[in-house]
């Protein structure tokens, strides 16, 4: 999203709404094409409201519109080509395909978090800022998460990786709504150096098993 110092209604309802759509599209959940509409509806009585969307943000909203819809709404011009705006993390595909189911079942069972975060008002997976894509964003109230997930074992690398969305987020995000950003890692473990550099940068550290469903708890230091 665009840093915006308006607090112009129809803007809030239209990030509102892009996040729900684009929440629904992940999940194919049934308020898929409602969702798609009101967005649609609010363009087209609002049109300057979408303004505070990021050309990122405008490219999912294209591919819902290709994927799910097969095209039947033009949203945006169809000459805009958006491509060369793209990170190339978003033109591959992740590795790791069980990255990407840890990454699923949080956004599916978002109490998985809220042990953690108190309640979840809405999430995004692969929420992309300027230095890369944030594994899971989840918004509590004022307050934005950023949930970095890792199949191994922490190492070092980890405490420049989520100071860099800490950073690319802050840059994005419009502070008029969100008053703070936290860290949460979730890793099977974490080396010593690593624990205590993301706990020195206020992280919370979190370890995972390997078991299906997901079962979170906080790390323990003996």
């Amino acid at each position: 999203m665009k840093s915006h110092g308006s607090s112009n209604p129809n803007a809030l309802e239209a990030e509102y709404l892009y996040f729900r759509l684009y929440e629904s599209y992940l999940l194919r959940t049934p308020d898929l094409h409602k969702n798609f509409n009101m967005l649609l509806d609010l363009w087209k009585s609002h049109p300057e409201a979408l303004s505070i969307l990021s050309k990122n943000d405008l490219l999912r909203l294209k591919r819902v519109q290709v994927d799910v819809l097969e095209n039947r709404y033009t949203l945006f011009n169809e000459n805009l080509d958006l491509s060369p705006l793209v990170p190339e993390s978003l033109k591959s595909e992740r590795s790791g395909r069980r990255h990407q189911d840890i990454c699923m079942e949080l956004i599916q069972h978002k109490e998985l978090l809220e042990s953690f975060t108190g309640p979840i008002d809405f999430m995004n997976i692969e929420h992309p800022v300027r230095f890369g894509l944030i594994d899971v964003l989840a918004v509590c109230g004022d307050v934005a998460y950023i949930v970095e997930v890792k199949t191994d074992s922490a190492s070092h690398m980890i405490v420049g990786q989520v100071t860099k969305y800490f950073i690319g987020l802050s840059l994005t995000l419009n502070q008029k709504w969100i008053d703070d950003i936290r860290i949460i890692t979730l890793c099977p473990g974490y080396d010593q150096s690593s624990h205590l550099q993301l706990r020195q940068i206020g992280a919370s550290c979190l370890v995972f098993n390997g078991e299906t469903p997901l079962r979170i708890k906080e790390l323990q230091i003996s």
